[in-house]
């Protein structure tokens, strides 16, 4: 439903802003390209995270294995008994590029073809369109010894926010760029047969020993005026014209996260590429906006100036 959506996206996003604060605010900026526990880069611009939202009761809709909606599917291939043994969520920042294609698990028997042993649920949070970069699909590439990428099996299903897609873990597949002005969030549900007593675990991807534990997330941020005002570095009783009036192209700078149904633009460090003043500056009132290419990846254009400050260090 479109409340189970709402749902999940606000829990992704906040996840997301949690861990970045905890980034900046601990210099973790080298180490994030490591991963960590709770977050990992699959590419430039695009992160994993497995969200502790997920396990509660209020996100039952995904992770019960009687009433997810999808169960009878995974049922019918994995058995009755198929675990969820992995539950997260993925999110393509705008301007990341394409993936590396790749299978997310190889075959447990290299020699003879087996029945399929894990499957994957993408659910979108967003309608898929060529745009935002939806997951492009090698059909028959689960096959053993048709592992390879072949351009005339290619898949992409476009398919409106809630619609899941189911595949073996085997097949080939990868993620195309983002090239939207919007952050495509994606929960993913991974399911694993259980064969004499014991279920698949992927030790690879989800390993936690490979990657650094984050610790505690930073307590919450100030409110967004005190933010400012901290970051700015100005006299509280300067107008927020004069404030901006500072920033110029190259200033590095902070754009505020804008997260809420419709619209996930994360926002984070960055450095400002052009300014845009609108005609008729000399009046009252006037918003100045920004292209900013950010640190970690991706761009956003046209910036409102009261989402953007100085950063700290400027």
């Amino acid at each position: 439903t479109q409340s189970q959506i709402d749902k999940c996206s606000v829990a992704c996003n906040e996840h997301f802003e949690k861990v970045m604060d905890t980034v900046k605010a601990r210099s973790l900026y080298h180490e994030l390209a490591d991963g960590f526990d709770v977050m990992r880069e699959r590419g430039r611009g695009r992160y994993d995270m497995e969200l502790s939202a997920f396990e509660g009761k209020d996100f039952s809709f995904l992770t019960d294995t009687k009433k997810a909606a999808w169960m009878p599917v995974i049922h019918k291939i994995l058995g009755e008994d198929a675990l969820l043994v992995h539950k997260g969520c993925f999110l393509s920042l705008p301007g990341s590029e394409s993936q590396v294609y790749h299978q997310d698990g190889l075959h447990l028997n290299k020699k003879v073809h087996k029945p399929c042993h894990a499957v994957n649920v993408f659910i979108p949070l967003i309608d898929y369109e060529m745009s935002n970069g939806p997951t492009e699909f090698c059909l028959g590439t689960h096959y053993l010894g048709r592992e390879n990428f072949v351009k005339e099996m290619v898949y992409t299903p476009c398919v409106t926010a809630g619609t899941p897609i189911i595949f073996d873990y085997r097949l080939g597949h990868r993620g195309l760029k983002n090239a939207s002005e919007v952050t495509r969030p994606v929960v993913y549900l991974t399911y694993s047969a259980v064969k004499s007593g014991k279920e698949f675990r992927d030790e690879v991807n989800f390993s936690r020993k490979r990657y650094k534990k984050l610790g505690d997330f930073v307590e919450k941020k100030l409110p967004r005026g005190e933010r400012l005002k901290k970051r700015r570095k100005v006299n509280p009783a300067a107008s927020s014209q004069e404030q901006n009036a500072c920033i110029g192209v190259g200033s590095v700078v902070v754009v505020e996260s804008r997260m809420w149904p419709g619209v996930n633009k994360p926002g984070g460090v960055g450095r400002v590429t052009n300014i845009h003043v609108p005609e008729g500056s000399e009046a009252e009132g006037f918003v100045k906006k920004y292209d900013i290419t950010y640190v970690l990846g991706g761009k956003e254009e046209m910036v409102e100036e009261e989402y953007v400050s100085l950063s700290v260090d400027e």
